[in-house]
């Protein structure tokens, strides 16, 4: 099985997780709701200009936009590649 750890939103919980992005029906490990990957565009700000791609691995891609932030639950949140752990 091939595992593509990566982040999701559980509205139930109002938390950001991070599960297998292969996973044909990822669940939240607190409430086992169902998430939404942060590819999603509900959960990024739209912008006027366009968006360029900024963080790419594998399948998954988050263009350079502002998120929801679970704590705040405003459009203020930015990820960033820190570096690729095995």
């Amino acid at each position: 099985m091939v595992v593509d750890m990566e982040p999701a939103y559980c509205g139930r919980c109002r938390e950001l997780v991070v599960l297998n992005y292969k996973e044909p029906h990822p669940r939240c490990p607190r409430c086992n709701g169902t998430v939404t990957w942060y590819t999603d565009p509900s959960l990024r700000k739209k912008r006027d200009r366009k968006e360029r791609e900024e963080i790419r691995w594998n399948d998954f891609c988050l263009p350079d936009a502002d998120f929801l932030c679970p704590r705040c639950g405003g459009m203020t949140m930015k990820f960033s590649v820190t570096g690729n752990w095995d």
